[in-house]
């Protein structure tokens, strides 16, 4: 059961009045008399998706970020974990890329997309992974061993200082994800039946770095 005085304003204004307070939910369906399914389309869980997201991409707590009584931020978007999942330490990147797309006779439009990114880092050297590793990493890595709160600061911070070395190493890959993009809007444009001369994709950079996720090897004995 939730409670509403303990939900934030922009959450509360999705639940339901209830006279008694109280308001029953299951994540199971079908549900007893009395009681709401909540799904992934339902207007509580839709709200409850938009407010996380927008208080993780709040800049720093002094903007009013979501935090608790120690004033600690509660969503944020940078994560630190222990995982077997890799063997050497790991930074798997959240970015959104835009795009300029000109095209004949009209105005420019843009577009975006997110992408994820990852680069292993050894003896001083990064190596980007290629996208599916990165996509699956960032599914699949789950923690597997304890971190003390400052050695994820630390590890956050290394990974940070280096957000410059990984945004330059990216530009390339982006300009050829743009080639690849220009290729398939052609491709939609002729099925249409619609001119596909002088149409163009240009990446917009730099591209803005949405959340980072710091996989650290478990060492074992």
């Amino acid at each position: 059961m939730l409670r509403p005085p303990d939900l934030p304003d922009a959450v509360r204004f999705a639940l339901p009045e209830r006279k008694e307070g109280f308001w029953r939910i299951s994540f199971e369906s079908p549900t007893p008399e009395g009681v709401t399914y909540l799904g992934r389309n339902h207007p509580f869980v839709a709200g409850l998706a938009r407010f996380l997201l927008e208080e993780a991409l709040r800049i720093g707590a002094g903007e009013g970020g979501m935090a608790n009584r120690e004033g600690r931020r509660i969503v944020s978007r940078c994560g630190v974990i222990a995982t077997r999942a890799v063997n050497r330490s790991t930074w798997v990147l959240l970015l959104r890329v835009r795009y300029l797309i000109e095209q004949p006779e009209r105005p420019p439009l843009l577009a975006e997309e997110v992408l994820a990114a990852a680069f292993e880092a050894q003896d001083g050297r990064l190596t980007p992974l290629p996208d599916d590793a990165a996509l699956r990493l960032l599914h699949e890595a789950q923690p597997d061993a304890n971190i003390s709160l400052p050695e994820k600061r630390a590890l956050a911070a290394a990974a940070l200082d280096r957000w410059p070395e990984m945004e330059a190493a990216l530009e390339s890959h982006m300009q050829g994800r743009a080639g690849a993009l220009t290729e398939s809007y052609k491709r939609v444009r002729r099925a249409a039946k619609m001119s596909a001369r002088q149409v163009k994709m240009n990446v917009q950079l730099p591209a803005d770095l949405l959340g980072l996720l710091v996989l650290h090897p478990v060492v074992t004995a």
